[in-house]
């Protein structure tokens, strides 16, 4: 099995609440002939009420340097304009997921 059509990881940390969810893992990708080693999180949380939803937009734009990347069906998607990171609402079920990769470094 090659790693172009099947990445390797292993996940380092696993954490879960009623409210939220988490992991983290390490991932190696063989992209254009080059191994890579990557960092990943995951995050996702469960809401209480609408009016969370507009202090996390808040936080996002003003505070952490997310940009609004689309807003349609009943989800908003922001990106980060330096980092890989993606941080999503879905406003039918009161959720936000935050995903981000690190890259670490290569293998020879």
């Amino acid at each position: 099995m090659s790693l172009e059509s099947n990445p390797q990881y292993i996940v380092t940390r696993r954490r879960e609440t009623p409210c939220t969810f988490s992991y983290e893992d390490v991932s190696v990708e063989n992209k254009n002939k080059k191994v890579r080693v990557y960092q990943n999180k995951f995050n996702s949380k469960v809401f209480q009420n609408k009016e969370q939803l507009n202090h996390v937009i808040h936080d996002l734009v003003v505070n952490k340097g997310y940009l609004m990347d689309s807003n349609h069906g009943g989800k908003i998607v922001f990106k980060h304009a330096k980092l890989d990171s993606t941080y999503t609402l879905y406003l039918d079920n009161l959720t936000g997921e935050y995903s981000t990769k690190y890259y670490v470094g290569s293998l020879k």
